[in-house]
């Protein structure tokens, strides 16, 4: 039996035996697909910050940027972010194979509202994994989105979702249909895109809700949605440094000034 897949086989070894198993696997091959395992399987096993002695060591002996995209995006949802965005900074100035895996990471820190150029990079790029391009298509969509380009952002929607189901997609889909009229249509997407979105919280899928209708110049319906989000969410949103123009102006509403008052008060 191939020695990667006695490692790992049908999950009868112990954990412990399967980082041990990994690390011979990459002693014996040297592919980095085998280190990529093997840094995974001991950040999943013990943590990130147990884990950056043997990435050092990783990227040291492979001088390849996926060790580094690995570490960053771990050390990003273990919310250090100053070490996530030091692993970014060390690849690169090693000069290490693979720096296109680092757009990756680098699109997570940076957050889907900034960094535009990145979009198209990534999605022009035909050597990266697919969730590295529908990370792009994200990104892109977050672009249009911003820059009120409705039926540009609903073109991408459609070739995402072409793909796989994502909640944003299915958002910008029901705006579309909704503005043009196909009631029933709109409808459906709503409803697919509200509990597709649910596993990134109440706040997060109303507040999505909200911005179709704003589009939609429907702010009476937005207010309605509004007030289903927690307070310290909206008071969050409000204050961001980059918004929609759109956004702008409902914010400035008096709809808006009216619901976010009655909202303080309770």
């Amino acid at each position: 039996m191939p020695l990667r897949l006695a490692s790992f086989a049908c999950g009868i070894v112990p954990v412990f035996d399967k980082v041990v198993l990994a690390k011979i696997t990459w002693n014996i091959t040297g592919n980095i697909e085998d280190a990529c395992a093997y840094l995974t399987l001991h950040i999943s096993t013990y943590s990130v910050q147990v884990s950056r002695e043997l990435a050092q060591q990783l990227l040291q002996q492979s001088r390849d940027a996926k060790i580094a995209m690995i570490m960053s995006v771990a050390e990003n949802q273990a919310t250090e972010i100053s070490q996530a965005k030091q692993w970014i900074v060390q690849a690169q100035e090693m000069g290490c194979v693979n720096q296109d895996f680092l757009l990756y990471p680098k699109v997570i820190l940076s957050g889907l509202g900034t960094n535009y150029e990145l979009a198209d990079e990534i999605i022009s790029n035909n050597s990266l994994p697919m969730n590295f391009s529908h990370l792009g298509y994200l990104l892109k969509c977050h672009q249009l989105i911003f820059e009120e380009q409705l039926e540009e952002a609903n073109e991408l929607a459609k070739k995402m979702l072409s793909i796989q189901c994502q909640y944003l997609a299915l958002f910008i889909r029901w705006t579309y249909e909704s503005r043009n009229s196909n009631a029933s249509l709109a409808k459906q997407y709503l409803q697919r895109a509200r509990k597709a979105a649910f596993s990134v919280g109440v706040s997060e899928t109303e507040m999505l809700t909200v911005q179709g209708y704003v589009f939609l110049k429907n702010y009476n319906k937005a207010c309605e949605h509004i007030r289903k989000t927690d307070i310290k969410f909206v008071e969050k949103i409000i204050t961001q440094e980059t918004l929609p123009q759109i956004m702008i102006e409902f914010f400035k509403s008096s709809e808006f000034q009216e619901c976010h008052a009655q909202m303080r008060q309770q």
